[in-house]
C-alpha cells in the first residue's frame, strides 16, 4: 500500500513540476514572440544606446540599493516571471521588480509589455546596466535627477564621499522621494540600517 501511494505521489509531483515548467515556457515564449509588435511604435534601438551610455556607479551603490530594495543588479526579468506565481501562494513574499522592467516604464506601460521589453533588455544590455540607468535617472525632486545630483543636493558631497548611512538614506528615498524629504528631517537621516 505504501509503495502504491509513493508511486502516485511521485507521479503527481512530477506532473505538477512539468505543468509549471510548461506554463513558464509558454509565457516566456509568448512574451518573446510578441516583442516586435510591442516595440513597433517606439525607437527601441535608441533606447538601448541610451541605456548603454549610462555612467557607471560604484559597487557600494548597488550594495546599498540591494539592502533597501527587493532587487539588485543581478535580478533578471526571467526571475521576476518565476517569482510572480509564488506571491499567490505566499503572502510573505513582497512584490519585487527587476531593473530591466523598472527602466522601461516610460517606454511601454502595460504589465505584459513591460515584461516583454524587460526580457529583451536583459539580453541587450543586462540587468546591471538597467539598474545603473535607473539610479542615474531617478527623479529625487527639486529638479535633481540621479543619485549623484541628490548626493550633492542633500549632503553637499560627491557620491563617492557619502557614508554608508547617507547612501542607504538616498536609496531609501527612491521608494518615495516626496515622502522621504531630507529637508523636512532634522538630522538628514531617514533610516537606520
Amino acid at each position: 500500500m505504501k509503495r502504491k501511494t509513493y508511486k502516485i505521489l511521485k507521479r503527481f509531483l512530477l506532473s505538477l513540476f512539468l505543468g509549471i515548467l510548461l506554463v513558464y515556457a509558454s509565457i516566456r515564449f509568448w512574451l518573446s514572440y510578441r516583442f516586435d509588435e510591442v516595440v513597433k511604435n517606439i525607437n527601441y534601438e535608441d533606447y538601448v544606446e541610451e541605456l548603454k551610455k549610462s555612467k557607471p556607479l560604484p559597487d557600494r551603490v548597488f550594495a546599498a540599493f540591494s539592502r533597501v530594495h527587493l532587487y539588485n543588479q543581478h535580478t533578471s526579468t526571467d526571475e521576476l516571471i518565476l517569482k510572480t506565481p509564488l506571491r499567490i501562494f505566499n503572502s510573505e513574499i513582497k512584490p519585487a521588480d527587476c531593473p530591466c522592467v523598472e527602466v522601461n516604464y516610460g517606454l511601454v506601460f502595460s504589465f505584459w509589455d513591460r515584461l516583454t521589453v524587460g526580457l529583451q533588455l536583459d539580453q541587450d544590455v543586462g540587468p546591471k546596466k538597467c539598474l545603473e540607468y535607473y539610479i542615474n535617472n531617478f527623479h529625487f525632486g527639486y529638479e535633481k535627477i540621479g543619485l549623484r545630483e541628490a548626493s550633492l543636493h542633500y549632503y553637499q558631497k560627491s557620491l563617492e564621499d557619502l557614508s554608508e548611512k547617507e547612501l542607504l538614506t538616498l536609496c531609501h528615498m527612491m521608494k518615495n522621494p516626496a515622502y522621504s524629504n531630507l529637508f523636512k528631517s532634522q538630522d538628514k537621516e531617514i533610516i537606520t540600517h
